[in-house]
């Protein structure tokens, strides 16, 4: 499927990618974050997009991790950390084919993890939803 007029393509252009040589983050080279950036080049190589990766790992987050249930907001920083890993190695993070989105997607959750509310959307603002099962049937 062609792109949209206007939109970013999932490839930077040279003289963007030198930005992902700087600044160093904090913990990048931890094992915690070594260990997402594995499960996300494991769930690419099985051809799952962007989305399915991000899902995957949380699920491998929250699966018997007691390192997430001790600290969750430490544990989200490891993924995210763990996302900018697999950015930098190769890793699209495209939605819809932009690329600038996943990047903006990665770089806000850790940036939320490590210095924000960190507070799920619906307890910042009741009239926000995000619905993850469906309605009851009746």
């Amino acid at each position: 499927m062609p792109a949209l007029p206007g939109a970013l393509s999932t490839d930077l252009p040279p003289e963007a990618a030198s930005i992902w040589d700087e600044p160093p983050i904090a913990g990048l080279d931890s094992p915690e974050t070594k260990e997402y950036e594995a499960q996300a080049q494991l769930l690419a190589r099985q051809g799952l997009d962007f989305s399915d990766i991000f899902a995957g790992l949380c699920r491998y987050a929250l699966d018997g991790n007691a390192r997430a249930r001790s600290d969750p907001r430490a544990e989200l920083r490891n993924l995210f950390r763990g996302l900018i890993r697999w950015t930098r190695n190769g890793g699209k993070p495209a939605f819809q084919g932009r690329a600038d989105w996943g990047l903006h997607f990665i770089y806000g959750g850790y940036l939320a993890a490590s210095y924000g509310n960190a507070l799920p959307i619906t307890e910042t603002d009741p009239r926000l939803t995000i619905v993850t099962d469906p309605p009851p049937t009746t």
